[in-house]
């Protein structure tokens, strides 16, 4: 099987919707392209952080999980500067 050939829409899980977004997003359009698509960061999921462990200056580009329960929430602004804001606790 030639894999430059093989068109990634039907790969299970992908479909035609999803090709169409990898092909403009990553310029995938073989399953041969899909195997030359490589990670350029590692996320680690593994570790949960309470919200006293952050240290502002040491994770300002990182990604970092929280575990908690949201106390309170709501809408603020008006129009397109809309958007939901929430208290959060985990605890401390």
């Amino acid at each position: 099987m030639d894999l430059s050939k093989y068109n990634i829409q039907y790969l299970p899980g992908v479909g035609p919707k999803w090709a169409a977004v990898l092909k403009q997003e990553l310029k995938v359009d073989s399953v041969l392209d899909l195997l030359y698509i490589f990670p350029y960061k590692h996320v680690d999921r593994s570790r949960f952080y309470k919200i006293s462990d952050l240290d502002y200056e040491e994770n300002r580009e990182a990604h970092l999980q929280f575990v908690g329960t949201i106390v309170d929430y709501g809408v603020i602004g008006v129009g397109k500067g809309r958007r939901l804001v929430a208290q959060f606790t985990d605890g401390e």
